[in-house]
């Protein structure tokens, strides 16, 4: 993954930069400057692969529970 497919994975997931370093225990600019060098650390995609996962599950726990499917 190059830094460009990096960014656009994040507007993807509606995450920032910042919100991305501190889930992941980075600071800013460690992850900013993967754009200097274009290429991004090799555990990214699987690591944004697996939150966005998370993500949709959660979202779909969140409408089964506002939607009393299953009470």
């Amino acid at each position: 993954m190059n830094y460009e497919e990096f960014c656009v994975a994040l507007v993807q997931l509606n995450m920032s930069k910042r919100e991305f370093a501190g889930l992941v225990g980075m600071n800013e600019g460690a992850v900013t400057n993967w754009g200097t060098t274009d290429k991004v650390a090799r555990w990214v995609p699987s690591w944004l692969e697996n939150y966005s996962k998370a993500k949709k599950v959660d979202d779909l726990k969140e409408f089964i529970k506002e939607s009393g499917l299953c009470s």
